[in-house]
């Protein structure tokens, strides 16, 4: 990395740039050291002051689609690349094995080791400037490219980038903006979104049976005091974080109801019940809080090719496939609760090139939550695992445009 800061410190008036990755998260991340490492003039950036996206907003402690899910092969890889090196490096801080979870398999990681590999990872590579703090304002094309795009600082501040190929990675700012994603309708299912509370001064939070004793309390305060909290409050989750005597509440709620309610507010709320109710509690402490409400979604692109839901359940594996997934359809529905399709045990299914590039757009690429696909086809290939994969395929993809002129 030659440097991390804003866009006007890094690049001043030199505005041409080889790529632009918009967005700072596992995809994100895995596009732009991939294109570095191809020897690419390379921008990342980032709206948040951190790198990591919802793994380190959401306070995540597994990794979700780097496993195959074989019943042959436990903890089978599914995809190499950058994926595994980041998990080497997590693994080099606190050495940890997968774990199975019901009928899949997951591997365990501390948030804050997220963020710091991530940092690391991108300070690593010398063709590659990180702008923190830095948002998509907008976007031009011209001739079926994106020309130029603005980006606007924390304080205000205004630039223009006009990069030769942009991987969109930010859940689709940029797809949404220049008209390359699929036209919303009225029967889209839009999931519930995420919030996480991270509380410490927990007892016994690792007990095997907290997961399942917390939203049971939860719920059975609902049944007496239900219009203290929204009905969503009953679909709340809990895992212990890692650091002895700390957890982590993930609220879901309704797309629809995100705007009109305050996640922090019921998060105080649940909490305050559970130091009265639960022994573990007693002595509990919010700790932080997600920054914003956390999409499960996004401005999804019109590809080259869509992956679909029956592409996912049957295994699909087609002829330019370039990313696997096993993780099942994990779509949190409407009401706050999750809907789950899983696959044959140990199939995986296969993402193909043509859902990481724009139809419309040929400079433009995307990548994490917002390709192509169906909206239940991305609750399954959104998650970290398979988005630092399907980042590194759209960087390769961006390599070769630019290479092929």
């Amino acid at each position: 990395m030659r440097s991390s800061g804003t866009w006007e410190t890094i690049v001043g008036a030199d505005q041409h740039i080889d790529c632009l990755v918009v967005g700072g998260g596992p995809a994100g991340l895995a596009a732009a050291v991939t294109a570095a490492r191809r020897g690419l003039r390379v921008s990342l950036v980032e709206r948040w002051d951190r790198l990591g996206g919802t793994p380190v907003a959401g306070f995540h402690n597994q990794l979700c689609g780097y496993y195959a899910h074989d019943p042959g092969q436990s903890f089978r890889v599914l995809n190499g690349g950058f994926v595994t090196e980041f998990v080497h490096r997590l693994d080099g801080r606190i050495p940890r094995r997968g774990q199975r979870v019901g009928r899949v398999e997951i591997h365990p990681f501390r948030w804050a080791d997220f963020e710091t590999v991530s940092r690391e990872m991108a300070a690593g590579e010398g063709g590659l400037d990180v702008c923190l703090a830095t948002a998509f304002a907008g976007a031009r094309t011209a001739c079926r490219r994106v020309t130029e795009v603005d980006l606007r600082s924390a304080s205000g501040r205004r630039w223009t980038a006009r990069p030769r190929a942009v991987i969109d990675c930010s859940g689709g700012a940029v797809i949404q903006a220049v008209g390359a994603g699929w036209p919303e309708s009225p029967s889209d299912p839009h999931p519930a979104v995420g919030f996480s509370v991270s509380v410490s001064g927990l007892k016994n939070e690792t007990d095997a049976l907290s997961p399942v004793r917390v939203p049971y309390v939860i719920r059975q305060r609902l049944t007496r005091v239900k219009d203290q909290v929204p009905h969503w409050a009953a679909y709340t989750t809990f895992s212990p974080a890692g650091p002895a005597g700390e957890g982590v509440l993930r609220l879901n709620i309704p797309a629809a109801e995100s705007a009109a309610v305050s996640p922090a507010t019921v998060a105080e709320r649940l909490v305050g019940w559970l130091r009265e109710d639960l022994d573990m509690f007693a002595d509990g402490v919010i700790r932080q809080m997600s920054p914003w409400v956390l999409p499960r979604d996004g401005h999804r692109l019109m590809g080259r090719d869509v992956l679909t839901e029956q592409d996912v359940m049957s295994g699909k594996q087609p002829g330019e496939t370039c990313v696997k997934s096993a993780w099942p359809i994990e779509f949190w529905g409407a009401e706050g609760r999750p809907e789950y399709g899983y696959m044959a045990p140990g199939a995986c299914y296969g993402i193909g090139r043509g859902c990481l590039r724009a139809l419309a757009v040929d400079n433009l690429f995307a990548a994490g939550r917002c390709l192509s696909a169906e909206p239940r086809a991305l609750a399954s290939c959104r998650v970290a695992g398979t988005s630092f994969s399907t980042g590194e395929a759209a960087a390769e993809e961006a390599v070769t445009y630019l290479n092929n002129g």
